[in-house]
């Protein structure tokens, strides 16, 4: 991943360009193959590269200003500047990291995906994010760069498959989806309708599965249509275990259930249970990391 070499088409110098050309690739008139069914794991070698890479020569428009390009050739680095590539981006940012983080880890090559739903995902997931002091989408960026560095660690690689790495990025673009700027404990003790609708259990994280799923549940924004059921209801379970771990009261329960398994040797061949332990452990690691980044990134999130 460290080495991986960027093939964006990189010509204009203007981020209102792009931003443009992105909306107009969330119309009908996609190049891209949005009819694909079937297994979604397929290999490279049995599909050709270039031939899959053909089918999404659109995702290469997403990208348009240089500096994008010098600033996701640095996504390998846990200090990866996530405010400057904000700052060339506005409000595509979720989109264009996360089709990146597609193409570094060849997701698009070995999953059969849906490029246009996904990118039709993002839009709105983005949009849903509200302009709140720190659970807005700009964390939400964060926390799936942070995830996609802890996926790409070779402990990980060894366990993690391709399918575990796409449905993990997911789950950190989706686990903060509407939060409103409180806690749990606020919805609670003043008898919010959230909370009443969640019975005061882990409130913010149902609500921020159950927004982000309303999204998904239309067919033109679903990025696992072309999984099957097996694998989509994998993936639901998957995503709502991750996102429901990211409670920061659930946070020595799981440390020390980690702990137990680590000492268990369990993710030397792990069963899926173990697998979806790790995965959620990843993203919450991902959630609560801005402290552990250099200062320059750290006291702003601070």
């Amino acid at each position: 991943v460290a080495n991986q070499l960027y093939k964006f088409n990189v010509r204009d110098q203007s981020a209102t360009v792009m931003g443009a050309e992105i909306n107009s690739l969330l119309g009908f008139n996609l190049t891209a193959d949005d009819s694909r069914r079937g297994g979604p794991m397929v290999s490279s070698a049995a599909k050709g590269t270039a031939n899959v890479r053909a089918l999404t020569p659109w995702v290469d428009k997403l990208i348009r200003d240089h500096s994008v390009t010098s600033l996701l050739a640095t996504t390998s680095s846990w200090d990866f500047d996530i405010f400057a590539l904000d700052d060339v981006t506005g409000t595509q940012t979720l989109i264009i990291l996360f089709i990146h983080l597609v193409q570094v880890f060849d997701l698009d090559l070995q999953l059969n995906l849906s490029l246009p739903n996904l990118v039709r995902f993002l839009t709105k997931l983005q949009s849903g994010y509200r302009k709140v002091p720190y659970h807005g989408y700009l964390h939400a960026c964060d926390s799936l760069h942070a995830t996609a560095y802890f996926l790409s660690q070779p402990r990980l690689r060894q366990i993690v498959n391709a399918f575990d790495t796409y449905v993990l990025l997911l789950a950190a673009a989706m686990h903060d989806h509407d939060h409103r700027g409180l806690n749990n404990q606020y919805y609670v003790n003043s008898s919010d309708e959230l909370a009443i609708l969640y019975n005061d259990t882990a409130v913010l994280e149902m609500h921020h599965l159950a927004s982000s799923w309303s999204i998904l549940s239309v067919d033109s924004h679903n990025p696992l249509v072309g999984f099957s059921q097996e694998q989509f209801l994998d993936a639901r379970t998957t995503i709502t275990q991750a996102v429901l771990g990211s409670e920061p009261r659930r946070h020595f329960e799981h440390v020390t259930y980690f702990k137990t398994r680590v000492a268990a040797n369990a993710f030397d061949v792990p069963e899926l249970s173990d697998t979806r332990l790790l995965l959620t452990t990843t993203l919450y690691a991902a959630d609560i990391c801005s402290p552990a980044k250099t200062w320059k990134y750290a006291s702003v999130w601070a």
